[in-house]
This record gives C-alpha cells, structure tokens and sequence, in this order.
C-alpha cells in the first residue's frame, strides 16, 4: 500500500471501474492470439474488472472484452459485483458476422462441469436411497427437487398417502 504503480489504462467499464495494464500491448496481435485461441477451443484466463447493464468487463491478454450477464453464470446474476476482480476462465464462442469487439463465456465450462457432477451423483444413486433435495417447481401434476445437481420429479401421486393433496399445498 503507498507504493508508486505504472501502467496505462487498459479499459474503464460503466460500472467506473479502471484496470489499468503494465506491460505494452499490441491490441491487433492480442486479437490475432484471441481468435487463435478461439479457433482451437481452448479456456483463457480473465480478470472481471467490472459490469454494465448487459454483462460483465473482462480483461484477457491486456485487452478488454465483454461477457454477457447470460455467460457467466448458469442461474440468473443477482449480485454483479461479486464477481468483480475474480479472475477465472472463458470460452470464446464463433464470432457473429459483423461484431467489433471480442465475446467470452463460462457457461460451456460451467455446463460441462455441471453435467460431470451429474454423472458421478447417477452412479452414486441406489434404488430405495433416502435422499434431501430443494423443492425448484411446483407443478400441478407434482414437484420438481434438485438433488445437487440432478433435478427430478416427484409426481402427484408419491406426496402423499392420502388423496386429492394438491402440490401447492
């Protein structure tokens, strides 16, 4: 703390945040290395450094680039800031004919890891097992409960031993 930092500003987001980069950049060889990037589907690292109405601010190879609200999370973003100075990894989806600026995303990785875990609690899973769940729908014909990860349906006729209950109740 007190000490003297040099670096050019590499972005500002609407959310007023700055990241400021300390190493000289050539933008257009840093996209050349992105599409590359793209083209072979691999992660790259970024550091959120803010948000805006749209999404998120994302720093990857000293240039900024943006990342849907949608692309970062699986569930709906309640809080954005808490996501602000993370650093964590991003796909590069094709880009759309005609777009300037360069588009990254965690929900591949995010499914991906979603559906391993899925696949280890099916193999876990014996019949007759006792399991806690959190109620996700209510529907009229019974409720869905999502067992960490893996969402299942209770049906109308397995809620209750006695006759004509209705799920909402």
């Amino acid at each position: 703390v007190g000490q003297v930092f040099k670096g050019r500003v590499g972005a500002v987001a609407e959310s007023g945040h700055v990241a400021i980069v300390n190493r000289n950049i050539v933008v257009s060889e840093a996209r050349k290395q992105l599409e590359g990037i793209r083209d072979g589907r691999a992660r790259v690292p970024g550091i959120v450094f803010g948000y805006n109405r749209g999404g998120f601010d994302v720093l990857v190879e000293g240039i900024r680039v943006f990342c849907p609200a949608s692309g970062m999370s699986l569930e709906a973003v309640e809080l954005p800031q808490a996501f602000v100075g993370k650093k964590l990894d991003f796909t590069i989806p094709p880009a759309k004919p005609g777009a300037h600026g360069l588009v990254v995303s965690r929900k591949g990785i995010l499914q991906r890891e979603q559906r391993k875990q899925s696949k280890l609690l099916f193999k876990s899973l014996k019949q007759g097992q006792v399991c806690k769940g959190k109620v996700t729908q209510v529907r009229e014909f019974g409720v869905f409960v999502d067992l960490g990860g893996v969402e299942g349906l209770v049906h109308l006729s397995e809620l209750s031993f006695n006759r004509g209950v209705r799920p909402a109740d």
